[in-house]
């Protein structure tokens, strides 16, 4: 059985660790993540056997010095890992097209928190995202 879900997430939900590598100071904000991500249970006769967190797309909407860009999060085609990727939509000859500023793989860890303060699982969605472009293992932490 496979549940998809949308969730759209502020910017105090969203935390990017990101560096430009050009000595200019520059203001980076977060403006929101859209993202679609799925819950993909193993059912059997006796209940769920196994029950697994998929990332279909994630994007995330910055802006460095007004100008807007976006962060991809997507599965490759092995689906086995993910591919981040930065760009920018560009108006070239009456129409918007992709200037692509980085492309690379990104890990994906999926974190369970209890959403109730007595520790239950009330709801399930996702509430924060970590984006970590800085470290040598590029890493996306959705917490759930």
């Amino acid at each position: 059985m496979k549940l998809e879900f949308r969730d759209n997430l502020k910017q105090d939900a969203i935390q990017l660790s990101l560096h430009i590598q050009d000595n200019v100071d520059r203001d980076v904000i977060v403006q929101e993540a859209l993202i679609k991500w799925s819950a993909v249970m193993d059912v059997c006769s006796w209940g769920i056997e196994a029950l697994n967190y998929e990332l279909t797309e994630l994007l995330v909407s910055i802006e460095i010095d007004r100008e807007k860009l976006s962060i991809e999060v997507k599965s490759s085609a092995k689906k086995k890992e993910y591919i981040c990727r930065i760009y920018e939509d560009v108006l070239e000859h009456g129409k918007w097209v992709e200037e692509e500023y980085a492309e690379f793989p990104i890990n994906l860890v999926v974190e369970e928190s209890p959403s109730s303060d007595s520790g239950g699982r009330s709801q399930v969605f996702v509430k924060y995202i970590s984006l970590d472009l800085n470290s040598d293992e590029k890493k996306l932490i959705l917490t759930i």
